[in-house]
């Protein structure tokens, strides 16, 4: 699963700091709009991720673009795992 990380400027390393995971519309991908909403959401102070669905975007899987939610479940699941890595940015900047 493809991932952007955005933190808030003020983030403090070894605190507890509120988080959310933000994925895009049916139809879209995560710079489309889900990274627009994560962004706003770290402004906020916020540590925002922005995902690719599985299946959509830069993310793996075949059938391209299927629809399944219960596997879009397991990928909220996932998303704050330590198993993959996530591009890092502060807010208002841009993973690329």
């Amino acid at each position: 699963m493809e991932r952007n990380l955005l933190t808030p400027k003020n983030l403090t390393q070894n605190a507890t700091n509120p988080a959310l995971v933000v994925e895009h519309p049916m139809g879209a991908v995560k710079e489309q709009s889900a990274n627009l909403y994560a962004t706003k959401m770290a402004e906020r102070g916020f540590v925002a991720m922005s995902i690719d669905l599985p299946f959509w975007g830069e993310s793996d899987g075949q059938a391209r673009n299927l629809v399944s939610p219960d596997i879009y479940a397991e990928a909220f699941s996932a998303a704050g795992r330590k198993d993959g890595a996530a591009k890092s940015t502060s807010f208002g900047e841009r993973g690329s």
